[in-house]
């Protein structure tokens, strides 16, 4: 950012919050010490009054807040954008430093801050190693591509490493465990296909349009475990406690179904699954708690599986 939307966001969180340590805005606006110094300058120098209390509980605190339309947001209202900042934070948000300046802005208009929602969250994830600016700047022209029905043109890198060139009718774009996903429809394959957009190495948005079908996303991801389609299956497992407890505390599919033998020690889970690659890694994820009761090729890939795992540690 340039020092003028530097200044005004550093105005901004100022009038969000009572008292703020040049430390903590330096972190927040990712500068110098000395860079926030000549921000408060600049500011005094346009009229703005800055008070900067020393010590160890010092900081700088804003004195004329009230030139700001104030829309009277609620203290819950104000908690939930703290925590919906905070967790996007750590869930590396592409778009974070744009979202934290836009909430700034919204608590800007409050003219007192509660001292009491403070308290920060954290929320225990694995980040994706991306470079953001890339990735919002892909995010952008596929999302371009999806507004206008323009095809896109991106060198992909698959799983195995190796490189393509391809033609693409995007279709949508999702997140899944942090990372950042389009659906389109692939001219080489001839088919949908799904792709990461930390494997893009170049992207380009093409004059060329297409015709969009109507395209439902939740219809299409309602029955995969991850993200995979390669094979669908319906399902019945038994899966004991006390791992149960936990694996029926979430929604894995829209059609699912649990019957609880809690006295017996075990639940029975039916469901129909597609991604035969994510439902096998799953099912071997929960150990020996599951056993699959349904289907029998199921049963058998699983068991294929585990064996191919043993031979690694024979």
């Amino acid at each position: 950012m340039g020092k003028v939307n530097n200044a005004l966001r550093m105005l901004a969180i100022l009038r969000s919050r009572r008292k703020v340590t040049r430390k903590e805005l330096s972190e927040e606006l990712e500068v110098g010490i000395r860079e926030i110094t000549r921000y408060k300058e600049a500011l005094e120098y346009s009229g703005v009054t800055i008070t900067e209390v020393k010590g160890r509980y010092g900081g700088y605190i804003l004195e004329n807040k009230d030139y700001l339309l104030n829309l009277e947001l609620s203290n819950l209202e104000e908690l939930s954008l703290i925590k919906a900042k905070e967790y996007l934070r750590d869930q590396g948000l592409h778009f974070y430093n744009d979202l934290s300046s836009a909430i700034e802005k919204i608590k800007a208009t409050k003219p007192k801050a509660n001292e009491d929602i403070n308290e920060e969250i954290y929320s225990k994830v694995i980040k994706i190693r991306a470079n953001q600016e890339e990735e919002s700047n892909k995010w952008l022209t596929i999302n371009d591509g999806i507004i206008n029905s323009k095809k896109i043109r991106i060198t992909y890198t698959n799983s195995n490493g190796e490189d393509s060139e391809r033609v693409i009718h995007p279709y949508k774009l999702y997140t899944y465990y942090g990372s950042n996903y389009f659906v389109g429809f692939c001219e080489e394959k001839q088919e949908l296909r799904q792709f990461k957009l930390v494997r893009i190495k170049c992207i380009k948005l093409l004059n060329e349009k297409f015709d969009k079908p109507d395209f439902d996303l939740k219809e299409y991801l309602g029955k995969t475990i991850g993200i995979f389609k390669d094979k669908s299956y319906s399902i019945k497992l038994k899966i004991e406690y006390p791992y149960a407890q936990g694996f029926k505390e979430y929604c894995w599919v829209d059609n699912e179904e649990i019957e609880d033998h809690i006295n017996e020690g075990f639940i029975i889970y039916k469901a129909t699954v597609e991604g035969k690659t994510q439902v096998i890694t799953w099912i071997m994820g929960m150990g020996t708690a599951c056993e699959v009761l349904e289907p029998a090729d199921l049963k058998e890939d699983v068991i294929a599986a585990f064996k191919e795992v043993l031979k690694k540690y024979k």
